[in-house]
């Protein structure tokens, strides 16, 4: 597949073209660390959120979310199915090197969720869909609307689960803060006294503003514009109004910002890249060589970041790939419509070039800005992106090649 091969070649020279703008900034001190958090705020805060409210609500229908429900059911089998195959390798890994029994969570972050845009996009646009069933620009639409569902449900789940999960430990002395809180019931000093004024509908109405304001630091701009992006789509009036003549103007604004999304995240990896490697021997010098729990410490990073590439790049395309042959075979999908699995209407054969496609990419960059928040584990995400990305260049070959075997009549 000389035209697969090409798009995968396309999508990760543009990908590498950014890093290296972004480590090349780094080097001569322009963008520093203090402006990659600055910039990985943005990203979360104005130009993803921006990017969903352009894109969600005019691609997510309610008849779509009612047809293609599979696709929220596969993103969730991607994410925890990585999750727990990383921490199968790792133990398996640990038999042999004697490593630390929990895997660090950057491997568990990376591993388990893929990028679900960029690259999907840029091979979707090469691939020759023409040439199966007859019906190639319908492939093309229908698997474009496909990609924007997953993304939406994989963003959802990054941030929440990704966050949390790369979120740095809690030390013990912010633990034993915890007497000391104010409670609406009372304090630490008098437990029995309460704080809230006399009075149920006082008490309630405190209460109530204390959940909203937790709710809404545990919910992130980019959850809150899916949802919005949601209820826009599956409101048919309401979409024909947001999306028509009257705010063109303001979705076109929305989706200006929104494409400063990618570059900056690439431009966020490099000079994590850079830094991180930078800081490698340091990082190394300080610990003594040693992992804090147990193992040298090259030797657990080294670990950690093969069982990223082997779950996240090898074995759930692998599954995919299995899952969707065995489907077509007990469904007779082949003998079933004119040859091959783009018979018919051809749902089935979006659906699984989707899924298959979104199984075999490598890390999302926005890891990296999610590691930038949270100031940690930055440089080990770093350093797993500069070896998945090349990897992936190869592995990707790969499996368009043999996603486009199966699907060709």
């Amino acid at each position: 597949m000389e035209a697969a091969g090409l798009a995968s070649i396309s999508a990760l020279l543009r990908i590498a073209l950014c890093v290296g703008t972004g480590a090349r900034l780094a080097q001569r001190g322009v963008l520093e660390s203090a402006h990659a958090k600055l910039l990985g705020n943005l990203c979360k805060d104005c130009f993803l959120p921006a990017l969903l409210l352009a894109q969600v609500g005019r691609g997510v229908t309610l008849p779509l979310l009612v047809t293609w429900w599979p696709v929220p059911v596969g993103a969730v089998m991607i994410v925890y199915g990585g999750i727990a195959l990383t921490r199968f390798v790792w133990r398996c890994m640990g038999l042999a090197l004697r490593l630390p029994r929990d895997i660090p969570s950057f491997a568990l972050a990376a591993a388990a969720f893929p990028a679900t845009t960029s690259v999907p996009f840029a091979l979707l646009k090469a691939l020759p869909l023409e040439n199966l069933g007859g019906r190639g620009a319908a492939l093309h639409a229908e698997a474009t609307s496909l990609v924007l569902l997953y993304t939406l449900f994989m963003t959802i789940l990054r941030w929440t689960v990704g966050f949390k999960i790369l979120a740095p430990p809690i030390p013990p002395t912010a633990l034993d803060q915890d007497d000391d809180r104010v409670g609406l019931l009372g304090s630490a000093s008098d437990p029995l006294q309460p704080l809230a004024p006399e009075g149920g509908l006082a008490r309630l109405s405190a209460w109530c503003e204390e959940q909203h304001g937790a709710l809404s630091k545990a919910v992130d701009a980019p959850v809150k514009a899916c949802v919005v992006g949601i209820f826009i789509g599956i409101v048919a009036p309401l979409r024909r109004v947001v999306y028509g003549p009257m705010f063109r103007p303001a979705i076109g604004g929305l989706e200006w910002l929104g494409g400063a999304y990618v570059p900056v995240c690439m431009l966020i990896l490099g000079q994590e890249l850079f830094e991180g490697f930078a800081q490698r021997r340091e990082t190394a010098k300080r610990a003594g060589g040693k992992h804090p729990e147990g193992g040298d410490i090259h030797v657990v990073r080294h670990a950690a970041i093969a069982s990223v590439l082997i779950v996240r790049l090898l074995v759930l395309p692998l599954l995919a790939f299995a899952a969707v042959g065995l489907a077509e075979h007990g469904r007779g999908l082949r003998g079933a419509a004119s040859g091959g699995i783009v018979g018919g209407d051809g749902s089935a054969a979006t659906l699984a070039l989707v899924l298959l496609l979104e199984s075999a990419g490598p890390p999302a960059i926005n890891m990296v800005v999610m590691c930038a928040l949270h100031d940690h584990q930055r440089e080990e995400m770093a350093a797993t992106m500069l070896l998945a990305y090349p990897t992936a260049f190869a592995t990707l070959l790969l499996w368009a090649t043999a996603f486009m075997s199966l699907l060709t009549p």
